[in-house]
């Protein structure tokens, strides 16, 4: 009854020793950390793997008339955010990563970072989720990507795979306009609106009021936990199929002065079940929400980052 069960999953760790050693801190009560204990355990994960050898960066990368290039790799920096800044071991260690679009030689601006996959030669697999709609911990912003953790360090190189879309340059035929009314305080509007796009079909199941719950299976994917709850606007979506490749993207939302509404949150975008959280302001009676259905597009990079002491 008096003892306390804590678990951490590790993301990434070294698989090549027989052994890990663990190095647990303790919080003293003025708020400072001491050495409490350390331990080596069996290694779960060892044995041999191969040495994967990385580029030399920048280095480009194309798929049909897009190039991308790997412009900057640095991982083990503290982070930005203040509240995770920490002090010493304990600051959130960041990592970062800068890509340039061209198409046709050209620079572009109108793609972004969708999402990206970590790996490396001894198994080490995984991907953080990135927030692309305002900086914080893990965030996104066209080409350039910054989340906490990364690979582990010892490893010759990474597997960068990124995963990108276009945010403009649309032609009339991939984009979908909807224009919908405010719904009533405390409410949420049962939509029908559909939208078939290369063998998707995405449909539009509820338009929720700020503080309100949707029911159903989008009462937890369309329900808003973060800041200003009683000025975030909620759009429940649903895909008939898996993605498969293709991305549902949020393009632009206007009220109906034309004026440009906030999109504080496109949620669950890698499943059939989405949703939107809007932001408008106090002057909206309706909003027009275009959407996007488009081919995301893959390049890989082998790389080791610069890191940061």
């Amino acid at each position: 009854g008096a003892e306390i069960l804590n678990g951490w999953q590790l993301r990434a760790f070294p698989r090549r020793s027989r052994e890990l050693g663990l190095h647990f801190l303790a919080e003293l009560p003025d708020g400072s950390w001491t050495n409490a204990v350390d331990f080596k355990i069996r290694n779960p994960a060892f044995g041999d793997y191969p040495h994967w050898k990385p580029e030399a960066w920048p280095v480009t990368r194309t798929n049909g008339d897009l190039e991308v290039t790997l412009r900057g790799f640095q991982s083990g920096g503290p982070s930005d955010v203040t509240r995770y800044r920490g002090q010493g071991p304990l600051a959130a260690r960041m990592t970062r990563v800068v890509l340039d679009f061209a198409e046709n030689g050209r620079p572009v601006d109108h793609w972004r970072l969708q999402k990206l996959y970590l790996s490396d030669a001894t198994g080490n697999d995984w991907y953080p989720y990135l927030s692309l709609e305002k900086p914080g911990l893990n965030w996104a912003t066209k080409g350039t990507a910054e989340f906490v953790g990364g690979l582990w360090p010892g490893e010759d190189a990474w597997r960068l795979r990124a995963e990108s879309v276009r945010t403009g340059g649309f032609a009339a035929d991939e984009l979908w306009t909807v224009n919908l009314p405010l719904p009533p305080a405390g409410t949420v509007t049962t939509l029908t609106n559909r939208w078939d796009r290369d063998g998707l079909g995405v449909n539009l199941v509820g338009f929720g009021s700020p503080t309100v719950e949707h029911s159903g299976e989008f009462r937890w994917v369309a329900k808003w936990w973060g800041d200003h709850p009683d000025r975030t606007w909620s759009l429940g979506m649903k895909l008939d199929a898996d993605l498969d490749g293709r991305r549902l993207t949020v393009v632009g939302v206007a009220d109906q002065n034309g004026r440009t509404v906030e999109i504080a949150e496109h949620q669950g975008a890698d499943h059939r079940l989405q949703a939107v959280f809007i932001r408008p302001t106090s002057e909206a009676r309706e909003v027009r929400i275009t959407l996007a259905v488009q081919r995301s597009r893959f390049v890989e990079f082998l790389a080791r980052p610069e890191f940061v002491k």
